[in-house]
């Protein structure tokens, strides 16, 4: 898996699903594991979970 994201939309003109990353996969570096690393995008879900209560940024990240 190199991407984990959220559908954001389809393009109108050509049909295409629009997609985000919330995560890519970074490939090891120096015998280092390598690891998904949160791409700054914050995916549109996440006000509503934060309204309820239902996690924290921190959580998220």
């Amino acid at each position: 898996m190199t991407s984990i994201a959220e559908v954001i939309g389809i393009d109108e003109d050509t049909g295409l699903i629009q997609l985000e990353d919330l995560f890519r996969y970074r490939p090891p570096a120096d015998g280092q594991e390598g690891r998904h690393r949160h791409t700054g995008y914050i995916p549109s879900f996440v006000a509503e979970l934060l309204a309820r209560g239902a996690m924290t940024l921190d959580t998220f990240f």
